[in-house]
């Protein structure tokens, strides 16, 4: 969701650079365009904070820290419409007017840039020395120190040629930082960022919509898990919290995969044997290779439905030892084993 917002944000942020965006947008109030854009960048800008303050710190502590950056950057976006408005009444942009609302703007719209900046190369160190594995790992560090620096120093001149241009100061250095206070200049790297971000959006998408790998493992889980942990063993399935369901892909995997492990090693300690019919049936009707696994995972349907029917194991009586069949094998003969089972009677055959 955060990789999400640093896109939608940088995203909005280049197409109201582009005149043509401009004009269709707000005909005639493009002065207007020009403050909403410096809001717009400085919204990219703190969800990149986010994103770094997600991965670099527990889910309490961005939850906590990170509405006050979005606050401050909504404060400065109000800011910056009452600075521009006397240079907006006379058609002017805010850098052509001069005046100390320029510099002032200026100041506060770098800082929280720099502030940015700053932000994510102190994060680099301490994550080279600890998550920096791989050589991959290492260059996406790099890179993030250097374009903070980069950014950092960018926007510290473009601080300091607005408060030289209000104070009267009318060089080349003034009049290039009227130019890169225009944004132009900052088109590419914003669409290379986009760019480069975008591998990392699409997967995000694709667990948000559920259609990832680990996503679809979960799925392909979900009868063996109905069959054993939400029917038989209801005690083992966490009840997760509203802020607790939209977890990663991963997290609803390895959480899955361990219900089913527990619901197993509980269900497996009341299996009795089938009866004889049954045994017929799966040596009739299963390869000689399958024919254990497709036992097991019946005993353990049937033992399963049994003990829903009966209020749960504390009716159940004795138990005996666990015995484990290895996941990916049930999961390979569970509907086999399900049409099987779907003719039993479980508290005849089990018990």
């Amino acid at each position: 969701m955060q990789i999400n917002q640093v896109l939608i944000w940088g995203a909005i942020t280049a197409l109201l650079r582009e005149p043509a965006v401009a004009q269709w947008i707000a005909p005639g109030e493009t002065l207007l365009l020009n403050d909403i854009w410096h809001f717009t960048l400085l919204m990219t800008t703190t969800s990149c904070i986010g994103l770094f303050m997600l991965h670099h710190q527990p889910v309490r502590e961005y939850r906590r820290r990170y509405p006050y950056w979005v606050t401050t950057t909504c404060i400065l976006g109000v800011l910056f419409l009452l600075l521009s408005r006397s240079a907006r009444e006379r058609g002017m942009l805010i850098q052509d007017a001069l005046g100390w609302q320029y510099g002032t703007y200026f100041v506060l719209y770098c800082a929280m840039t720099i502030a940015a900046c700053l932000y994510a190369m102190w994060l680099v160190p301490p994550a080279w020395r600890k998550a920096a594995d791989t050589t991959r790992d290492k260059a996406v560090l790099a890179i993030i120190f250097s374009v903070g620096s980069i950014g950092a120093i960018n926007m510290a001149i473009l601080a300091i040629g607005a408060v030289m241009a209000s104070a009267g100061v009318d060089n080349a250095f003034t009049r290039d930082t009227e130019v890169r206070a225009s944004g132009e200049l900052l088109l590419v790297f914003i669409g290379t960022s986009i760019l480069t971000a975008v591998p990392s959006s699409v997967r995000a998408l694709m667990a948000l919509f559920r259609v990832d790998r680990d996503s679809r493992t979960v799925r392909s889980l979900q009868p063996i898990w109905h069959d054993l942990a939400e029917i038989g063993t209801p005690e083992v399935v966490l009840r997760l919290s509203r802020d607790d369901r939209p977890k990663t892909s991963t997290e609803r995997l390895r959480r899955r995969r361990t219900e089913i492990h527990d619901s197993i090693a509980i269900v497996s300690r009341y299996v009795q044997p089938l009866g004889a019919e049954v045994e017929a049936t799966i040596e009739d009707t299963v390869p000689d290779e399958l024919q254990e696994t497709v036992l097991s995972a019946v005993e353990l349907i049937l033992t399963a439905r049994y003990l829903n029917s009966i209020g749960g194991r504390k009716n159940a009586g004795a138990q005996h030892a666990a015995s484990f069949t290895d996941q990916e094998s049930l999961l390979k003969v569970w509907p086999l084993a399900r049409k099987i089972a779907g003719t039993q009677v479980p508290g005849v055959l089990v018990g």
